[in-house]
């Protein structure tokens, strides 16, 4: 749909040349629209108007207008076959485009920048016109965006090792805090990598679109787009790397939590045992002051005169204030032990990690192996003293027939 508009606001932009020559203008949405052949779509020109800081990633080819439109980061494009227009604004990124997209135009065999070019390593040898004005646009712009996410992941990786070292010696409230903002930033990061990454695949993913990115060779098949398919493929292969390490990252985050927690479950469970022997001591005494406020009444029992009847009764409380506080403590004990679970896991994953050396420790020699015979083996396998509820499911496990026996062939398969 064309439109006809009367608005003549102006807007910022350094127009940049195919020469490599640049310089700052005012221009009105009237002559993008004129410069586009009045075809450019009117929602198209909602770029103008978004702030600095949007998130929205994309690379719309538009041939019918003869342009291509950029927004990658902070970086709003339109360019056509002869010059480019950005809008301006004060951010780094600008300045580094600017500079990347510059220095290619004048001398790309002299670049100063540390990017390197995709376009020139794919370039053939015929193509004696070079790259494209549009393609070099491109280029630059992906290059300084995937410069961009890298150098700040090079910032991140040390503060998140040194952050997790700190929690990792003293995990407390603040540490923890710092680490709740440290994965919220992270989390963004990855969600602005993910757009510019879901962009360039969306691009790949069509043909006629990547056929478009061409504005100065326009004729040409709708499969005949390597140089763009390269170009793209490269730096969303950069792009996929930068997700990948900021995975490691988030599982490294993910694991010192779990080490949180259970650093946390630990010394939860010391206190709830320390109150737990404070009780039972608790208790033991409240039986020994239970005789004793029976022996305080002023009531005649008959052994106020006795000679040893003081000794007795303090010896009778002892043993029985002791009795109580080892009674419990051995039903704690009991139950302490009972919980084997973890244990039993750990000896079934170093038993199946390894099964191999089951050959060398049992005796070759025999075709069957008694559950004495297996236990034994079992114990060397593991390296310490299995429990024998342990050792007897693992028999069980194996022996398919119940004849407490185990065929090296056919139930051990050695």
């Amino acid at each position: 749909r064309t439109i006809k508009v009367q608005n003549l606001q102006q807007f910022s932009v350094t127009e940049i040349l195919r020469d490599g020559r640049h310089s700052s203008n005012m221009v009105s949405i009237e002559e993008i629209v004129k410069k586009s052949n009045k075809k450019l779509p009117l929602r198209d020109l909602r770029i103008l108007y978004k702030g600095e800081n949007g998130r929205h990633c994309s690379i719309l080819p538009r041939p019918q207008s003869n342009c291509i439109i950029m927004e990658l980061e902070s970086l709003r494009l339109l360019c056509w076959t002869d010059k480019c227009i950005l809008l301006n604004n004060k951010t780094k990124l600008h300045e580094q485009f600017l500079n990347e997209a510059t220095t290619s135009l004048t001398d790309g065999n002299q670049r100063t920048s540390e990017l390197s070019t995709v376009l020139k390593l794919y370039q053939k040898s015929s193509e004696a016109e070079g790259v494209e004005f549009e393609l070099k646009i491109l280029e630059s712009a992906l290059a300084v965006t995937v410069a961009k996410f890298q150098r700040h992941l090079d910032l991140l990786k040390p503060a998140v090792d040194l952050l997790l070292q700190q929690i990792a010696a003293d995990p407390h409230s603040a540490m923890l805090r710092r680490l709740l903002a440290v994965k919220k930033s992270l989390g963004d990061y990855e969600s602005n990598v993910k757009n510019v990454s879901k962009t360039i695949q969306n691009l790949l993913g069509n043909d006629e679109d990547m056929t478009a990115l061409y504005l100065t060779n326009k004729d040409r098949q709708v499969d005949e787009h390597e140089e763009v398919e390269l170009l793209l493929e490269s730096y969303l292969a950069d792009l996929e790397d930068i997700q990948s390490q900021v995975k490691i990252i988030k599982d490294t985050i993910e694991d010192t939590n779990q080490f949180i927690g259970a650093h946390l479950d630990a010394t939860r469970n010391r206190m709830i045992r320390m109150s737990l022997f404070m009780e039972m001591g608790t208790l033991s005494l409240g039986s020994g002051a239970l005789i004793a406020g029976i022996f305080g009444m002023n009531l005649t029992h008959g052994l106020e005169e006795h000679p040893l009847a003081f000794y007795i009764t303090c010896a009778g409380v002892s043993i029985l204030m002791t009795s109580i506080f080892f009674k419990f403590r051995s039903n704690y004990m009991k139950l302490r032990f009972d919980t084997t679970s973890a244990y039993s896991f750990m000896v079934l994953k170093n038993f199946l990690s390894y099964v191999d050396k089951l050959e060398d420790i049992v005796s070759s020699g025999n075709s069957e192996i008694t559950e004495t015979e297996f236990k034994q083996a079992l114990d060397k396998l593991v390296g310490q003293k299995v429990p024998p509820e342990e050792s007897e499911f693992i028999f069980q496990m194996f022996d398919r027939n119940k004849d407490r026996k185990l065929s090296t062939s056919t139930e051990l398969k050695i």
